[in-house]
């Protein structure tokens, strides 16, 4: 799945995003319109309303494999390494990517 099938199936799943996803500011900028979508995520995290949270973790969930290598590497960056989980559980993909990004960036710190 390449960004223009991405944003596609984002808005036609959660057609509430439509207006924001695809607003002329963030019109080729995917890593701001993902930024868009997790800050609808952690809104929905932060409100505890479970049923929109668990619906966009479904939607990355059911679609990661799918990804290609630019959307994976925003929804790694942008989405899941940027979401505030406070006391909401993390699916297991997402728990292993905070992880792993979090590991990363202690290794950069180590190295300087």
């Amino acid at each position: 799945m390449d960004k223009q099938e991405f944003i596609k199936e984002l808005v036609r799943c959660f057609p509430y995003l439509k207006d924001d996803i695809l607003d002329t500011d963030y019109e080729g900028l995917f890593s701001l319109q993902v930024g868009v979508f997790r800050d609808y995520t952690q809104e929905a995290i932060d409100s505890s309303d479970k049923s929109r949270t668990n619906s966009h973790f479904d939607f990355i969930l059911q679609h990661y494999d799918k990804f290609d290598d630019d959307v994976e590497n925003s929804i790694v960056l942008s989405y899941i390494g940027k979401l505030n989980f406070g006391r909401y559980p993390k699916p297991k993909l997402f728990e292993e990517v905070q992880r792993m990004l979090n590991e990363y960036f202690q290794d950069l710190l180590v190295e300087k």
